[in-house]
């Protein structure tokens, strides 16, 4: 209800909306080419031992890792 000494004026509030566009601005072209190389390596082999871990100790490892 309006009075002969009140009057209602709406305010606007704006809000700035920023977008993003994607577009092409340049194309690169990339190519592979098949190499073929032949390396000869003279090198001492070095022995490597194999280290066999017991059935039972390797379960206790296991159960430590999971409780930590």
């Amino acid at each position: 209800m309006q009075s002969k000494t009140e009057t209602k004026i709406p305010l606007k509030q704006e809000e700035i909306q920023v977008t993003k566009q994607p577009y092409v601005k340049e194309e690169l072209v990339i190519n592979k080419k098949p190499v073929a190389e032949t390396k000869t390596i003279s090198e001492q082999v070095v022995s490597e031992k194999v280290l066999e871990i017991p059935a039972g100790k390797e379960e206790r490892e296991d159960k430590e890792a999971e409780e930590a």
